[in-house]
């Protein structure tokens, strides 16, 4: 497949902060079309999501997802479900997911596109605090200022997709993508 996992076309085209985030939002559409189809991807990570030269965002890998029953509720189980740690939902670890649960992977990844590092799961600082040096020789602002960018309503979004209680995260991918362009 051509095109390339979306944390290495962060990096190498060195996306500006707007850029990251419609590229975010793409991977929100593309999800919410899978959760309308009643499908749970359990796995999404980086290397599961592909920006096509195109433009295109694309999910691959769905060899553990899961479809799910016709009203949307009914939760997978499995002993032993493979999952990628960094990634995956609380509840994943004990075999459950629904959509929320690819919710709390969407989160991850956004925090990942924001900072160029992944959360640390025992304390969970917002985005805002994790800003790159290199960010900031990139775009040729301040640390402050670029902290700026991130503080409040994306640092709200990624904590709330992020949640480890299931039912305190966005109930869907559209929800999620409901995020202003930094500016």
């Amino acid at each position: 497949m051509e095109g390339r996992p979306i944390d290495r076309h962060r990096d190498e085209e060195k996306l500006s902060w707007n850029d990251r985030l419609k590229l975010f939002q793409k991977l929100c559409g593309a999800l919410q079309c899978l959760h309308q189809n009643q499908v749970v991807h359990r796995d999404l990570k980086p290397g599961n999501v592909m920006d096509s030269h195109e433009g295109v965002v694309k999910l691959l890998d769905f060899g553990i997802a899961k479809q799910l029953g016709p009203a949307g509720l009914e939760l997978t189980t499995a002993e032993g479900t493979p999952l990628t740690p960094a990634y995956a939902s609380p509840e994943q670890f004990s075999g459950r997911a629904d959509a929320r649960s690819d919710v709390c992977s969407l989160g991850v990844i956004l925090y990942l596109m924001l900072t160029g590092k992944l959360p640390d799961q025992a304390t969970t600082k917002p985005p805002s605090e994790n800003v790159r040096e290199e960010d900031e020789q990139r775009t040729k602002e301040t640390t402050k200022q670029l902290k700026k960018r991130i503080m409040g309503d994306l640092d709200t979004v990624v904590l709330k997709a992020m949640q480890r209680e299931s039912r305190l995260r966005f109930g869907s991918a559209r929800e999620s993508v409901r995020i202003r362009l930094a500016r």
